[in-house]
Protein backbone atom coordinates (compact mmCIF):
# COMPACT_ATOMS: atom_id res chain seq x y z
CA UNK A 1 0.00 0.00 0.00
CA UNK A 2 0.90 3.45 -0.34
CA UNK A 3 1.66 3.99 3.36
CA UNK A 4 4.02 0.61 3.34
CA UNK A 5 1.77 -1.54 5.19
CA UNK A 6 0.70 -5.02 3.85
CA UNK A 7 -1.42 -4.81 0.35
CA UNK A 8 -4.73 -6.17 0.45
CA UNK A 9 -4.56 -10.37 -0.33
CA UNK A 10 -5.48 -9.46 -3.94
CA UNK A 11 -3.90 -5.87 -5.58
CA UNK A 12 -6.87 -3.61 -5.75
CA UNK A 13 -4.50 -1.12 -8.03
CA UNK A 14 -4.47 -3.07 -10.48
CA UNK A 15 -8.23 -4.28 -10.41
CA UNK A 16 -9.42 -0.54 -9.86
CA UNK A 17 -7.18 0.27 -13.16
CA UNK A 18 -9.33 -2.28 -15.07
CA UNK A 19 -12.49 -0.87 -13.48
CA UNK A 20 -11.52 2.40 -15.66
CA UNK A 21 -9.79 0.90 -18.35
CA UNK A 22 -13.63 -0.28 -18.96
CA UNK A 23 -14.60 3.36 -18.67
CA UNK A 24 -16.67 2.95 -15.45
CA UNK A 25 -16.00 4.68 -12.29
CA UNK A 26 -16.84 3.71 -8.25
CA UNK A 27 -19.66 5.56 -6.56
CA UNK A 28 -20.45 5.27 -2.73
CA UNK A 29 -24.26 5.06 -3.15
CA UNK A 30 -25.95 5.09 0.55
CA UNK A 31 -22.55 2.87 1.69
CA UNK A 32 -22.29 0.69 -1.05
CA UNK A 33 -19.72 0.88 -3.93
CA UNK A 34 -21.83 1.09 -7.33
CA UNK A 35 -20.08 1.13 -10.23
CA UNK A 36 -21.51 3.47 -13.32
CA UNK A 37 -20.55 3.04 -16.86
CA UNK A 38 -21.43 1.07 -19.61
CA UNK A 39 -19.99 -2.56 -18.43
CA UNK A 40 -21.01 -1.82 -14.83
CA UNK A 41 -23.48 -4.29 -14.36
CA UNK A 42 -20.12 -6.80 -15.55
CA UNK A 43 -17.82 -5.50 -12.80
CA UNK A 44 -20.65 -4.77 -10.15
CA UNK A 45 -20.30 -8.14 -8.93
CA UNK A 46 -16.15 -7.94 -8.44
CA UNK A 47 -16.85 -4.35 -7.01
CA UNK A 48 -19.31 -5.85 -3.79
CA UNK A 49 -16.85 -9.05 -3.48
CA UNK A 50 -13.67 -6.58 -3.05
CA UNK A 51 -15.47 -3.89 -1.15
CA UNK A 52 -14.13 -3.80 2.39
CA UNK A 53 -10.45 -4.00 0.27
CA UNK A 54 -10.97 -1.47 -2.12
CA UNK A 55 -11.88 1.10 0.87
CA UNK A 56 -8.85 -0.36 2.72
CA UNK A 57 -6.96 0.65 -0.27
CA UNK A 58 -8.43 4.09 -0.29
CA UNK A 59 -8.23 4.82 2.59
CA UNK A 60 -4.39 4.37 2.59
CA UNK A 61 -4.13 6.36 -0.78
CA UNK A 62 -5.79 9.08 1.78
CA UNK A 63 -3.63 8.85 4.28
CA UNK A 64 -0.31 8.92 2.24
CA UNK A 65 -1.23 12.21 0.50
CA UNK A 66 -0.47 14.38 3.77
CA UNK A 67 2.70 12.91 4.24
CA UNK A 68 5.72 14.76 2.87
CA UNK A 69 9.08 12.79 2.37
Amino acid sequence: APDGSALPRKHVAHFLDTVRWAGCTLHDEGGRLVVRGDRGGLLQREVTRRERDIRAWRAACEEGKGVQG
